[in-house]
């Protein structure tokens, strides 16, 4: 990409809403990883759906709310199920199968 100015920039600046060249205001690369805070015990517990992992971190002394974050997680199943293009009897693939006929 060329900027009005004739400066070359790329898609990384662009989304970022920087000029092109300038560095200063670029957001620092992230990994996969999930740094886990470390100050005290910590409690994690997650699931995989949707080909992505949730997860939630809790401080251990918060051990009350685990079954508040555990219901949580539970739900991201629940939404799969609606939502999924890859099982037949989803309302989604069935909402897709039907707008195909008409």
């Amino acid at each position: 990409m060329t900027s009005p100015d004739g400066m070359q920039s790329n898609r990384r600046e662009f989304l970022a809403g920087t000029r092109p060249g300038d560095r200063s205001q670029m957001p620092m690369e992230t990994t996969d990883e999930v740094e886990i805070p470390r100050a005290s015990e910590t409690l994690r517990i997650q699931t995989q759906a949707m080909a992505c992992q949730f997860a939630v971190f809790l401080d251990a002394d918060r051990r009350g709310q685990l079954e508040a974050a555990s219901s949580v997680l539970e739900s991201v199943h629940e939404l799969e199920a609606l939502m999924t293009v890859y099982r037949s009897d989803s309302p989604m693939a069935q909402a897709n199968a039907t707008a195909a006929e008409s």
